[in-house]
């Protein structure tokens, strides 16, 4: 999958956590995640809570 965006490496980070975490882990914590800006190496997620 070509990245593009922002949320396109989001997708690539998700599926790659849903291979190290349970099922249960990835939709308590990841799910509620949002990628917000890369910027000069820092990634920024942000969450609702």
């Amino acid at each position: 999958m070509p990245v593009n965006s922002l949320e396109d490496l989001w997708q690539l980070i998700c599926e790659e956590c849903k291979t190290k975490v349970t099922d249960v882990a990835f939709d308590m914590f990841f799910t509620r995640l949002k990628p917000v800006i890369l910027d000069n190496g820092a990634f920024v997620i942000s969450c609702y809570n």
